[in-house]
C-alpha cells in the first residue's frame, strides 16, 4: 500500500460522496445532520441556518449549535456560513451582561 496525499479539492469531493448517501436517507434527523456538516465544511448552496430551523421545526440557535459543535469535532475553522470564534464570543459576553 503507498501513501497517497490528497488535494483539498480531492478531499472535498470524497466528503461530497460521502455526505450525498447521507442525504439519501429515509430519516429526516440523519438528512438534517449531512447538511450540519455540509454547512459546517463550508460547501456551497446550501440552505441558511433559518430556513433549515424552519424546515425541522427547530429554532436557528439549535442549528447553529449542531453546526458549531460539528466544527470543533473536525478542528475546523468557521465556514463560510458562520460567524468567526471572536464574533460568538462577543454575542455570548452580550448575551450574558444582558441577563445579569
Amino acid at each position: 500500500m503507498s501513501n497517497r496525499t490528497f488535494t483539498q479539492d480531492e478531499v472535498l469531493d470524497i466528503l461530497r460522496k460521502v455526505i450525498a448517501v447521507i442525504d439519501l436517507s429515509t430519516h429526516a434527523e440523519v438528512r438534517l445532520h449531512g447538511t450540519c456538516i455540509k454547512l459546517a465544511l463550508g460547501i456551497p448552496d446550501q440552505p441558511t441556518m433559518t430556513a433549515l430551523a424552519n424546515q425541522h421545526s427547530l429554532t436557528r440557535a439549535a442549528i447553529s449549535a449542531r453546526v458549531k459543535t460539528i466544527q470543533r469535532n473536525l478542528k475546523l475553522p468557521p465556514s463560510l456560513y458562520m460567524k468567526s470564534d471572536a464574533a460568538c464570543k462577543k454575542l455570548s459576553n452580550a448575551r450574558r451582561k444582558k441577563l445579569k
